[in-house]
């Protein structure tokens, strides 16, 4: 398998650098998506013991669905720039009670008529989406790392096809 990669030693000092350029940029991204995924980890458990009472869920059915632009800061030249979030009304019923409440929801076609509720089972008046819900308290840790992963391996199986033809 390692003299498969034999074409290193006969690389010039250009394609070296090109090549341990590309590697020090790929290492960076990583970095930056670790560090990333650490400076989000308070803000996880605060919301993570907000919500630790909403273990119950129903099925709860979407009254109202609106689409709103939200200011979501600047860009470099002081222009406003906006997000599109999906914001919803909608009720479910916990033993025989009718509940109502209104948060973000899922944007998704198939969300458009129903959606997973959190509720505390001791109050059901406390309540969000399983969308909101998932959005504040999951870490999307393990998918964007293989993504990463993956876009590593196209990157250097990329390079290592351009070098080995190239000679």
């Amino acid at each position: 398998m390692l003299d498969k990669l034999d074409f290193l030693n006969n690389l010039s000092d250009d394609e070296r650098k090109l090549f341990t350029g590309i590697g020090l940029v790929v290492l960076g991204v990583f970095a930056m998506f670790i560090l990333s995924q650490l400076l989000m980890i308070p803000g996880r458990l605060q919301a993570r013991a907000r919500y630790k009472n909403y273990t119950g869920r129903a099925l709860g059915k979407i009254t109202n669905r609106n689409m709103i632009s939200v200011q979501r800061g600047h860009d470099d030249e002081g222009r406003p720039e906006y997000t599109t979030k999906c914001m919803v009304s909608y009720e479910f019923t916990v033993g025989g009670v009718l509940y109502k409440g209104e948060g973000e929801g899922s944007g998704a076609g198939r969300d458009k008529y129903e959606a997973e509720i959190c509720y505390d089972p001791s109050d059901p008046d406390q309540n969000c989406t399983a969308y909101y819900f998932n959005s504040k308290t999951k870490s999307h840790f393990i998918s964007t790392f293989i993504y990463l992963a993956v876009f590593f391996a196209v990157i250097m199986i990329g390079i290592y096809f351009f070098m080995r033809f190239k000679q």
